[in-house]
Order: structure tokens, then C-alpha cells, then sequence
């Protein structure tokens, strides 16, 4: 089961959104505009009358922004621009980030899949969902689609066959020369496949957890260790070192103390025992190693002890 849907930019012109509802289109991916290496991005000019139009009938709407960035950092600068334009605007689809452009095709497969993921998490992190846009071959041999994140919606271009080459798209675009009431010359047609990605987004604020909320639950143990703990709460839209500094001024009282005094703090209890112990050293950013070896030598001096029997002195 799919739902039909299109692809739009400033290309098409002047589309009169009531006939494309009457012609049995629910959704439409909209592009934003073209992020670059340097600073001179460009927004589609038809985004806004596009977007209103959909947001007025009903039209399930959601965007793309063409990708044209070589490094994660010119990408994240691209991502402020975008959403400095973009404002409070609410989508019921993904934000998808265009990958297919020969400028950017030199890049290693790690440096790209490395961006797709950052964009990832920079758009959830603003209370939207988040996919990639690419072609059959560039999602096989450019990109390792292995590594995405798990939450990133796919979004592949694939033509002239009967089924996408790509397993389980959440959205497959399968031809670029569609006809569509409404719409003067070639659209982009597209099937939906994955109705869970059809839900409403926006700034998403209310929706998110609080600093202390998710402090305690990184204490609690829900979000794993270490450099797992990290890249979840980041998949999850969250500043890490914001997380963490909350949960090491919950358990230590606002700043880290020397190991010392934290396996001091171990010996008088505060840290409980065994597994638990080792959670809670873990969450509050200390390695527990290294904490242990402290207690160990702590109690290893402290059990010398000094008797007297029949006036001679023994040392145990």
C-alpha cells in the first residue's frame, strides 16, 4: 500500500495546488533552496506560495534542501541559514537532505555519510524529522547507508524499473516525467511507503525532555555509557555535553572532584556496589578503573592497623 505524492521547486512554475489535490496527490516534498560552501545559499523562490498553498488544503508537506557542501562544518552553516529562513513552520514530513551533486561526489564515503548523519541529528535537535534524498547508486557506492542512523527516513530516485533496487525506502520517487492537473510540463511522482513518517513536527520544544529529565534518566542507566550514551542522546536531537554537566551537578554537586575524593566518596557508600557502582562512576563521566584502583589503594592503607600483646607491637 502507498500514497501518491510529488517533488516540486521553482521549476515548475505556478502550480495550482487545487487541481493536484483533485488529482489525487496527498503529499508534496518541497524544495527550500541550495546550501553552499561559502555564503551565498539561495532559497527556492516558490517555497513560501508553495508551502501556504499545501498547509491550506491539506496537502502533507514536507521539504528538501539541495546539498552542495564538502565539509560537515560549511554544512552545519547552511543548516542555521535554512532554519533562520525556514522560522516555526510546521511539516508533517522529514527535511531531506539532497545528496547527488558532482561537486560533492569526490568526498570520501565516510566524510559523506558522516554529513548525512550530522544533518540528521541538527534537524531533530530543532523538533523535525529527518531523511536523506539520494539516487539508487549514490545511496550503494557513494554513501554506507549501514551507518546511518536509525531514525534517518530514506528517500531514494530510481526509474524505469518495477520496485526501488533500495531495501525498504520510506519514500521512492520513480519517475522524473510525471503529469500531473495543475502543473505545467514534467513533475517528479512519488510513492510513500512508510505512514509512521507521516506525523506533524515543527520547533517540537514541547515534545522534547528537559536537562533534568534526561540527567536523571542517564543515571538511571536508560542511555547506555560512554561513547553510546553520547551518540544516543545526540540521534535523539539532545546536546550531549549540556546532559552530561547536568548529571555530574546532580551527583557531585556541580564540579567533578579529584579521583581521591570520589573514591572516598565510594568507601563511605555514596555510589553503592558492584554493577551499580559502576553505573553511576560511568554516568557521572569518571572511569571506573580508575576510580576502583583509588579505592583499592585508599583500603589497602587503611587496613594496617596497630595492636599491642604482652607489650610487643604486631602490624597487620
Amino acid at each position: 500500500m502507498s500514497i501518491n505524492g510529488i517533488d516540486v521547486s521553482e521549476f515548475q512554475g505556478n502550480i495550482d495546488w487545487n487541481k493536484v489535490k483533485g488529482d489525487g496527490y496527498e503529499f508534496a516534498i518541497l524544495k527550500f533552496g541550495n546550501i553552499y560552501d561559502y555564503d551565498d545559499n539561495y532559497k527556492d523562490s516558490k517555497f513560501e506560495i508553495n508551502y501556504n498553498k499545501c498547509k491550506e488544503l491539506g496537502i502533507k508537506t514536507g521539504l528538501y534542501i539541495y546539498n552542495y557542501c564538502n565539509t560537515v562544518q560549511t554544512l552545519r552553516d547552511g543548516l542555521d541559514w535554512m532554519f533562520d529562513k525556514l522560522g516555526n513552520k510546521s511539516l508533517e514530513l522529514p527535511i531531506f537532505l539532497d545528496m547527488e551533486d558532482q561537486d560533492i561526489q569526490g568526498e570520501t564515503r565516510e566524510s559523506l555519510t558522516n554529513q548525512c548523519n550530522e544533518f540528521g541529528r541538527f534537524v531533530k535537535n530543532k523538533g523535525y524529522q529527518a531523511g536523506i534524498y539520494a539516487n539508487a547508486n549514490w545511496l550503494k557506492n557513494e554513501l554506507n547507508m549501514g551507518e546511518f542512523d536509525d531514525d534517518l527516513s530514506i528517500w531514494v530516485a530510481q526509474y524505469q524499473v518495477d520496485e526501488p533496487q533500495i531495501s525498504n525506502p520510506d519514500i521512492w520517487q520513480y519517475t522524473s516525467s510525471g503529469k500531473v492537473n495543475g502543473i505545467p510540463g514534467n513533475v517528479d511522482l512519488d510513492y510513500l511507503y512508510n505512514e509512521d513518517i507521516i506525523k506533524e513536527s515543527g520547533t517540537g520544544e514541547d515534545d522534547k525532555k528537559t536537562i533534568d529529565e534526561l540527567a536523571q534518566e542517564v543515571i538511571d542507566g536508560k542511555w547506555g555509557n560512554n561513547k553510546k550514551r553520547k551518540k544516543k542522546l545526540e540521534a535523539a536531537g539532545y546536546n550531549y555535553d549540556e546532559v552530561q554537566d547536568r548529571v555530574n551537578e546532580i551527583l557531585l554537586g556541580n564540579i567533578k572532584e579529584p579521583i581521591t575524593e570520589v573514591a572516598k566518596d565510594v568507601i563511605a557508600g555514596k555510589y553503592g556496589d558492584g554493577t551499580e557502582r559502576k553505573e553511576k562512576l560511568e554516568a557521572a563521566g569518571y572511569d571506573y578503573d580508575t576510580v576502583q584502583a583509588k579505592v583499592n589503594q585508599l583500603l589497602g592503607a587503611e587496613v594496617t592497623k596497630t595492636y599491642t600483646v604482652k607489650e610487643r607491637r604486631y602490624f597487620i
